[in-house]
């Protein structure tokens, strides 16, 4: 069965210490008075001690000491910046000496201070070498107040009243500035600092911008704050609508029509014959107009004409045609017109059509191939198939009844017809469409469709032309930001950014975090939430300092995880109340290099990388061991001062299960972002958390592999 264990965590480059206001030994002060400040009370006269504890933030200096008196003679050499000291009882055994910090302040008469000021620190006796020599007058009825948190004696003034004795008076109390204006305070008076647009003692005045402003054409001004616009009537436009609109921008007139512009609207002036609002319409020059004696009116382009009936002609068919002009009627006849004929009136003994002998047929030609007949007083034309009348000079009409398809045309043959189809069909009737795509292809994968005497090619998404012969520029319209070049690509688009910077338009830049300096309060707090039965924990780190440094660690009732970067190359890696030692072969020079530790229980393996190259590996690790996410990660914080972290940090990202040797090679090739950051902890939240001490954040970094 897997162990299970609960923690609070310390995760960083340093383990935490939690400072608890509560020590071993009582605070020992030297003095004749007492004062109090929050729930402390302190004993206090011109030089004062106590013991195990330390001033906290104001140290601005540290030397090595043989005793506490020399340390308070070194702090008494330096100017009067130096007020106390946190002098440590333990011998370092390498200087053979003790530390002594130098700090720029310390605790003054009649004030209070605030107990978080000070750290419970083993060993340590805080001694303080000058008194403060501050005192207060306040003015105008202000009273002196105790600041615990700065240990300075403030004015605390009445109502009206300001400065550091308050002895200024804020004319600007009461007084409210309208629309955005802001209330300056002079000598026994005010003024109030207005937005532009706007007047008055209190900025209430809007001004009027239209003052001074004509409108053309009929525009009518209107007030905005420290603006003005001019409403136009339709047809102008401008800032003074001062520009005629061109209504014919984009009108076509008709029929060799020409556009004329006018306010608001335009008109075509057609050529003669055609009318509408874009000359559009042929006048139909038919109207009123009447064909005499069945003649049917034809309409032209400002004309017209009269198809006449046969036997009348004229322009309106008002005259009937004397048929029997040539005609002779033989043997004493007598011609009489007829409409679109005539007749021989024959004296006795003749007859035929121009009363000639009994050979009706002589002078007779039947058309088209017909043959005539000679009848009694007569003839009969024997017309061939295909043709009739009196001669066969008539075509019979073959389409009488024929339907021609898809808007075809029935043409007469002799005794027979034929469809005349428009383009896109064929057949006998024009019933068939022709498929137009075959012999067509269409490229890159696109589909034919057949339309009506023509085709179009279906193109996939990415290509586009006639025959889905070009493929679309999908870098049209893109702007590949921070100096990234696009690439185009199949229906899509990359951005190839500069180092740096990455994400889909390169909007997204890399990001450093710097621990400056050595301390124990440079801390990044984590939650940590999800249990792991494996990890892999991968950073991109610079280092220079040579001491012990902690990338990562917990502790919880003396169960956890933890990691150290050893002086020799080698981590310590520390699982549950087990820990092991990995070759790692750190580097201290000041490059960027990628580190990354892989765990997990079911075989306790455990492997050591750096830059994507496998170091150590060992098995039967805290085989069968789990971690419980409950707790906070702590990021580079140590309680002990000589194993704090300083340098840089870069896509510190922990994983709960155990990566491949090509994954983690794959990750160190480059210090961009990961599109798949750590679900235990991220990246992405870590840089984007609260940091507390010297620890800065720069985007993008300086991290360029």
């Amino acid at each position: 069965m897997a162990k299970t264990f609960n923690f609070s965590m310390v995760f960083g480059f340093c383990l935490i210490i939690v400072l608890i206001f509560k020590t071993a030994n009582p605070m020992i002060f030297e003095g004749k008075t007492s004062f109090h400040c929050g729930d402390n009370r302190f004993s206090i006269g011109s030089l004062f001690s106590a013991e195990n504890v330390a001033l906290s933030g104001y140290v601005t200096k540290s030397v090595w000491t043989r005793s506490l008196v020399h340390c308070n003679q070194v702090c008494l050499a330096e100017p009067d910046w130096c007020v106390s000291v946190n002098f440590d009882t333990k011998i370092d055994q390498e200087k053979n000496k003790n530390l002594c910090e130098l700090n720029s302040h310390g605790i003054r008469q009649n004030e209070e201070f605030l107990a978080n000021k000070f750290q419970s620190r083993r060993g340590f006796i805080f001694s303080q070498i000058r008194p403060a020599k501050y005192g207060c007058s306040c003015e105008n009825g202000g009273t002196c107040d105790n600041d615990c948190s700065s240990f300075e004696v403030k004015c605390r003034c009445t109502e009206g009243f300001y400065g550091t004795k308050c002895e200024y008076i804020d004319n600007c109390q009461g007084i409210t500035c309208e629309n955005g204006g802001t209330c300056k305070d002079l000598v026994n008076n005010f003024t109030c600092s207005c937005v532009p647009g706007y007047t008055g003692r209190f900025c209430e005045n809007d001004i009027d911008d239209c003052q001074g402003i004509t409108c053309e054409n009929g525009g009518t001004c209107q007030d905005l704050v420290n603006n003005f616009t001019c409403s136009c009537v339709p047809g102008y436009e401008g800032r003074l609508c001062d520009n005629d609109i061109d209504d014919c921008q984009g009108i076509t007139c008709g029929n060799g029509g020409t556009c004329k512009d006018l306010v608001n609207d335009f008109t075509c002036s057609c050529v003669a014959g055609y009318t509408g609002r874009f000359c559009e319409n042929d006048i139909d020059d038919c109207q009123g107009i009447t064909c005499r004696s069945g003649g049917t009116c034809k309409d032209l382009v400002n004309n017209f004409t009269c198809s006449c009936v046969p036997g009348y002609t004229g322009r309106f068919c008002e005259n009937d045609i004397n048929d029997c002009q040539g005609i002779t009627c033989q043997n004493g006849g007598t011609c009489q017109d007829l409409l679109n004929n005539f007749t021989c009136s024959c004296v006795p003994g003749y007859t035929a059509r121009f009363c000639e002998d009994i050979d009706d047929c002589q002078g007779i030609t039947c058309k088209n191939g017909g043959t005539c007949q000679d009848l009694v007083n007569n003839f009969k034309c024997s017309c061939v198939p295909g043709y009739t009348g009196r001669f066969c000079e008539n075509d019979i009409d073959d389409c009488q009844g024929i339907t021609c398809k898809n808007g075809g045309t029935c043409k007469d043959l002799v005794n027979n017809f034929t469809c005349s189809c428009v383009p896109g069909y064929t057949g006998r009737f024009c019933e068939n469409d022709i498929d137009d795509c075959q012999g067509i292809t269409c490229g890159n994968g696109g589909t034919c469709k057949d339309l009506v005497n023509d085709f179009t090619c279906s193109c996939v998404p990415g290509y586009t032309g006639r025959f889905c012969e070009n493929d679309i520029n999908d870098c049209q319209e893109i702007t590949c930001q921070n100096g990234g070049t696009c690439k185009d690509m199949l229906n899509n688009f990359t951005c190839s950014c500069v180092p740096g910077y990455t994400g889909r338009f390169c909007e997204s830049s890399t990001c450093d975090i710097t621990y400056a300096t050595y301390s124990v309060n440079n801390v990044i707090l984590y939650p940590w939430t999800k249990a792991a039965y494996a990890m892999t924990f991968c950073t991109w780190v610079q280092l220079k300092d040579s001491r012990n440094q902690y990338p990562a660690s917990f502790k919880y009732s003396n169960r956890g995880l933890g990691f150290m970067y050893r002086t020799d190359g080698t981590v310590l890696l520390r699982i549950d109340s087990s820990s092991i030692t990995l070759n790692m072969k750190i580097q201290r020079d000041g490059n960027w290099q990628h580190l990354c530790i892989a765990w997990r229980n079911t075989d306790g393996n455990v492997s050591s990388y750096r830059n994507g190259q496998l170091v150590d590996s060992r098995r039967s690790f805290t085989t069968g061991g789990s971690i419980v996410g409950t707790g906070t990660l702590n990021i580079c914080r140590r309680s002990d001062l000589r194993a704090a972290f300083i340098g840089k940090i870069s896509n510190f990202n922990i994983w709960s299960y155990f990566m491949t040797a090509k994954q983690i090679a794959s990750m160190a090739s480059s210090c961009q972002p990961l599109t798949s950051e750590g679900d235990l902890v991220s990246w992405s939240k870590v840089k984007n958390t609260r940091m507390d001490g010297q620890v800065s954040k720069a985007c993008p970094g300086t991290c360029y592999v």
